[in-house]
């Protein structure tokens, strides 16, 4: 779950948002915005029973350049694992991969998140701001989803959203620092980030 607005419609290349790994490449999360023309998102489950990643291409998804919006990317419950999009707490038929992949499905640890960037590929940068990016161990109701855009729509970026379901992993507000708000477990390392001012104009 995440805050973001993008500065900039990416028309070549590809702009990662979030990739999580296992340190293999045989388990990984990714999502990221595929056409910036189309304002098309990404996002990909991979585990070590796939050959290839199951993926959900959703068309117009990402909001307009300039625009702060409210994103979750997550897998559902179900024997076969849907994978799901919402946007500012809306949930969309064409946002949906009926038949998507289990997570975690042996148990493994994800070793790193990379936000912003494709660790495997040079130039795949997100161009814009992030803020209260959230990360959880599992899949939250549409009602949470709903309350955490909610929460934060008066407030965000200003502040982060109180709503905090059962599950966090980690939290990063991105206030200027990379430091994991959770518990502190998941501090990050900030490369080439610049800080800015939040729409409300508050300084970062």
């Amino acid at each position: 779950a995440a805050w973001l607005r993008f500065d900039e419609a990416r028309t070549h290349g590809k702009s990662y948002i979030l990739y999580l790994n296992d340190g293999s490449g045989a388990n990984y999360i990714g999502l990221r915005e595929e056409n910036g023309s189309t304002r098309q998102a990404r996002f990909m489950v991979k585990n070590a029973h796939q050959a290839a990643p199951a993926t959900l291409y959703a068309e117009n998804f990402f909001c307009a350049v300039g625009e702060w919006c409210h994103y979750v990317a997550m897998v559902s419950y179900g024997i076969k694992h849907p994978l799901i999009l919402t946007r500012n707490g809306v949930y969309n038929n064409d946002w949906v991969l009926s038949e998507g992949a289990a997570v975690n499905d042996d148990g493994f640890g994800y070793r790193w998140a990379a936000l912003g960037r494709d660790p495997w590929a040079a130039g795949k940068y997100f161009h814009g701001a992030m803020r209260d990016v959230r990360i959880y161990d599992r899949h939250l109701p549409l009602e949470a989803v709903s309350q955490l855009y909610r929460d934060g729509a008066d407030l965000v970026p200003t502040a982060a959203p109180t709503t905090s379901p059962l599950g966090t992993v980690a939290t990063w507000s991105l206030d200027g620092g990379s430091a994991d708000d959770a518990n502190g477990a998941f501090n990050g390392e900030a490369i080439d980030v610049l800080t800015t001012s939040d729409r409300s104009g508050n300084s970062n």
